[in-house]
């Protein structure tokens, strides 16, 4: 099949899940026999075509204004008439969804909906969410009313968008994958100390200054890891003086954006992993560190303990409650055999995740929407 994912942002510094999915979903379609083509905003730090299989088309120059909806429009319905897609996934409700949709009439599109979080949850307290803008609001709901086909990474983003008004017949639950043979082949980071790592962007939702403050109680023990946190964003000025605050600058350490192979040895050479978010529908890099073999301390929130499976894979702990995630740190810290029993569980829970595995479920998917026979294997 001759395929299109839309998404306004791929490139190489980007650190977001859904990005990663996009581009991993597109390599394995490629080496599963289809063509596909990324249509996303230009960056002046891309893949060259030597560095990936599948096609990449680029969007004009999008305004950050009311003009951003017709420029889409316009760039999509051009790229659409020059090229005939069997499907199309569009990843993101809006704008990129929403415009998508309002093509599908016009264009006869088969058309997949993939929305990423922010798009369909709301947050009033935290300012989160696009739907807190009433005129977001309308024409997200519109999208989820008039979708045809929808992935959502977890269960609980399936009752989220029916709640919205999407058919629950159309809504398809995949999760994300990970690459795993990346992370078994990598030597670990070499590091003067012992760490534990948290990888994200750094904004509220994603809950770091949870992290730090139950880290502050931890680091009383003498033998305790130190705490790197790698990702950059708005709150990062905020958590550097809070760790100083708190008289954990030798302890912890920021790194900044980490991708490629830096990454994949951040995961190889920590002791474990912790994800501290207020708010994760589905949360990739728990995936990434169980592809390390590494253990994962988690928040009990959202699409998180579909993936990490307390006493199995991780632990997991009351969302926003940095002292019951200090009893997770101290147990698994303490308890050797706790730790080593987790990683063994996430190394058997982590091969159902591979993306061949998980891209030929968004090819079925997909081929539904195209009106093709779904192949059986």
């Amino acid at each position: 099949m001759n395929l299109s994912i839309v998404i306004r942002s791929l490139s190489d510094n980007v650190t977001g899940g859904a990005q990663i999915a996009a581009e991993n979903l597109a390599r394995e379609l490629v080496n599963s026999g289809h063509q596909v083509t990324v249509i996303t905003k230009r960056f002046s730090r891309t893949k060259t075509a030597s560095q990936r299989n599948y096609s990449v088309k680029y969007l004009f120059s999008l305004p950050k204004d009311l003009l951003q909806e017709l420029t889409l429009f316009v760039s999509l319905f051009v790229k659409f008439l020059l090229n005939k897609y069997d499907a199309v996934l569009a990843v993101n409700l809006y704008p990129t969804g929403y415009i998508c949709t309002k093509l599908k009439r016009l264009m006869n599109l088969n058309l997949v909906l993939r929305p990423i979080g922010i798009d369909v949850q709301i947050d009033q307290e935290m300012g989160y969410g696009l739907r807190l803008n009433h005129r977001l609001d309308k024409k997200i709901k519109y999208t989820l009313k008039n979708c045809s086909y929808m992935i959502v990474t977890s269960e609980m983003m399936k009752r989220e968008v029916i709640s919205l008004g999407t058919p629950s017949e159309s809504v398809h639950v995949i999760p994300n994958g990970v690459s795993i043979k990346k992370y078994q082949d990598v030597l670990p980071l070499k590091r003067e100390a012992p760490y534990i790592l948290t990888l994200a962007r750094l904004e509220k939702k994603k809950g770091i200054d949870i992290l730090i403050k139950a880290f502050e109680k931890l680091s009383l023990n003498k033998k305790c890891p130190d705490l790197v946190i790698a990702g950059d964003g708005p709150e990062r000025k905020a958590l550097e003086n809070l760790t100083t605050d708190l008289s954990l600058s030798d302890k912890i350490r920021f790194l900044g954006n980490v991708i490629g192979k830096e990454k994949l040895e951040l995961f190889s050479g920590c002791d474990f992993f912790v994800c501290p978010s207020r708010y994760e529908p589905f949360g990739i890099t728990n995936l990434e560190a169980m592809a390390a073999g590494k253990a994962v301390i988690a928040a009990n929130v959202d699409g998180i303990p579909e993936v990490v499976m307390d006493g199995y894979n991780g632990l997991l702990f009351e969302a926003g409650n940095h002292k019951s995630l200090l009893e997770k740190l101290q147990e698994i810290t303490q308890k050797n055999d706790l730790k080593k029993r987790l990683e063994n569980g996430a190394r058997k829970f982590i091969k159902n995740y591979n993306w061949d595995i998980i891209a030929e479920r968004y090819l079925r998917v997909i081929e539904l929407a195209a009106n093709k026979v779904v192949r059986e294997k």
